[in-house]
């Protein structure tokens, strides 16, 4: 699976699932941690701050 197949799958299961979601809680916690630029294959800091600050929000 290349990067962008893996962005889209990670961003589609975002939308489309609650963040109560078992499946996707790892990846809220993740993100709300902002620990997810860790393993994020592009140079997109900047954005994914702006979105641990919102998921921290939910």
């Amino acid at each position: 699976m290349n990067e962008f197949s893996l962005i889209c799958r990670i961003l589609g299961t975002l939308f489309n699932r609650s963040p109560e979601d078992p499946v996707t809680k790892p990846l809220f916690e993740l993100i709300s941690q902002n620990q997810l630029k860790l393993s994020w294959p592009l140079e997109q800091d900047e954005l994914l701050t702006q979105l641990a600050a919102l998921v921290a929000r939910i």
